[in-house]
């Protein structure tokens, strides 16, 4: 059953501290309340898809007005006492909190709706789901025991016994229109977008993050001219170096480009490359 979940993070916390939220991965809507007494410090919202790569997650704090605005900001606080609300709005299945304090105490705890769903024994109305005897048994006016008798049968209205007549018939809800052959019956894999900018990002030795770009697509391309190849990856990308492992980035020679990659905001990705001149361009869609 659909249930509602709530844990006490901190209580009267004064020190700097992280805390990852329990179980988080079964509960599509989180709620944070932070009360704070004298508090100064930050606190960092973060999302992860492997529990180990970890970014700053989108939210929106609930106000008295009613009006949400959707950021993924760090929270600083400077002597600050005060209950905050905070919605999470995207779903991640790790969420941790970074707290970094200076002054004063904290309590905090979130609240969710568990998504997942379980069967327990009971009746559902007139409907026992605790056992069915043995036996010939029916279900309502569905006879699970007999079987079908030859000749023309029909359940309920769906016709088993007929031919689909010549002409244009639906089977349920589900219609493929032909009328022009790979433009009426086209799926396509990337929903209508309007471009949003492009941009050049400097290379760099170390694992660096991408800028802070809002956006529903991104491709990204090597430089033409790169003396080296640009790696790019999580939090922890490193180069490629002849060893297997679980931190090389995806690898761009000099000219390639990635597909559009359907995410948030350029700054999920990380980079690294070879040279420190070994750029990237983007192009972003929204």
């Amino acid at each position: 059953m659909v249930a509602v979940r709530k844990e006490v993070l901190w209580s009267a916390q004064a020190v700097t501290a992280t805390k990852k939220l329990a179980d988080a991965s079964h509960v599509i809507t989180k709620l944070l309340e932070f009360n704070t007494t004298g508090f100064s410090g930050t606190l960092d919202l973060q999302g992860s898809l492997d529990n180990s790569n970890w970014v700053n997650l989108r939210y929106a704090e609930v106000t008295g007005d009613g009006s949400l605005s959707i950021v993924n900001d760090q929270i600083s606080h400077t002597l600050n006492t005060s209950r905050r609300h905070y919605l999470i709005a995207e779903y991640w299945p790790y969420v941790q909190i970074v707290m970094t304090r200076s002054a004063g105490s904290l309590d905090a705890q979130w609240w969710g709706i568990d998504g997942s769903i379980s069967l327990v024994a009971g009746d559902v109305g007139d409907v026992n789901i605790l056992s069915i005897a043995a036996g010939d048994n029916n279900i309502g006016n569905v006879d699970i025991a007999s079987a079908l008798p030859a000749g023309d049968n029909n359940i309920g209205n769906v016709d088993l016994a007929s031919a689909i007549p010549a002409g244009t018939n639906l089977i349920g809800k589900v219609g493929i229109d032909q009328t022009t052959p790979g433009t009426t019956n086209r799926v396509d894999p990337y929903p209508a977008a309007t471009f949003s900018a492009t941009g050049e990002i400097a290379g760099a030795v170390t694992a660096t993050v991408m800028p802070t770009i809002t956006c529903k697509w991104v491709k990204f391309k090597a430089a033409y001219d790169n003396a080296g190849r640009v790696y790019i990856g999580g939090s922890g990308v490193t180069v490629k170096d002849g060893t297997t492992d679980a931190t090389t980035g995806y690898e761009l020679s000099a000219g390639e480009e990635t597909d559009w990659l359907p995410v948030s905001n350029l700054n999920i990705f990380y980079r690294i490359c070879n040279n420190a001149g070994d750029d990237l361009t983007y192009m972003v869609l929204n």
